[in-house]
């Protein structure tokens, strides 16, 4: 009977347990087992609906903070269009300068977090500068923008926190199982030598684990013809 371990797939693991249920279930002498296997993948099953769901939040997480960045930059470009307009086009200008200290470029290559940061003093700006209107509305933009990407931001560090948990789960129930189906091997191999089964009636009921050793030497072995 192979340890689930680390290189263990939780697919595998689902697998291996069904192979034990169903044989257990065949068998029709121990029930016992049967309930202990069966508590292993319902919890196998609601455990692997969470992970596909924190999967999934991980996946739409990022493509939001990426869609967001997206509209950052698009409404940074345009509030630097409208104060490079209102300062007529002189970029060494006090008023456009304050708002952008290096050059929007700059600016809108940042990631999403950075240029979240990069951008909190427009608004404190603004109050010391008087903006024309079509400035006005484009910094409402980006300030529209920016808490749409802090959201979005915040819900990925979230998800992935969700994703590694279910990480730590996966390992709980490999541990749980271990432990469970041991004691299964254990009462099963009583079992037999009680009612004289042979030893190999417990192998049924649990898949067997490849043997890497065996595989090595086959692999390594000549593959010509033997000499005579």
């Amino acid at each position: 009977m192979r340890t689930f371990d680390d290189e263990i797939s939780w697919v595998v693991v689902r697998k291996d347990l069904r192979h034990t249920r169903a044989t257990l279930k065949a068998s029709g002498a121990h029930a016992p087992a049967l309930k202990a296997i069966q508590k292993l993948l319902d919890r196998w099953y609601v455990l692997n609906q969470e992970i596909i769901a924190a999967e999934d939040a991980v996946v739409d997480s990022h493509a939001l903070v990426g869609w967001s960045d997206d509209v950052l930059d698009v409404r940074v470009g345009v509030f630097a269009r409208d104060v490079d307009h209102s300062v007529g086009g002189d970029r060494t200008h006090r008023n456009f300068v304050s708002f952008f200290p290096q050059s929007p470029g700059e600016v809108i290559r940042l990631g999403l977090e950075s240029e979240i940061a990069q951008t909190a003093h427009f608004d404190h700006v603004a109050r010391a500068i008087k903006l024309p209107k079509e400035a006005q509305e484009s910094l409402r933009g980006v300030g529209e923008a920016r808490a749409a990407g802090t959201v979005a931001l915040h819900d990925r560090e979230e998800s992935v926190k969700s994703e590694a948990l279910t990480r730590l789960r996966v390992r709980q129930v490999k541990d749980d199982a271990n432990a469970v189906r041991r004691a299964v091997y254990n009462g099963i191999e009583r079992h037999a030598i009680e009612h004289g089964l042979g030893g190999e009636y417990v192998g049924r009921f649990f898949l067997m684990a490849p043997n890497r050793r065996a595989k090595a030497k086959s692999a390594a072995a000549p593959t010509g013809p033997k000499p005579v």
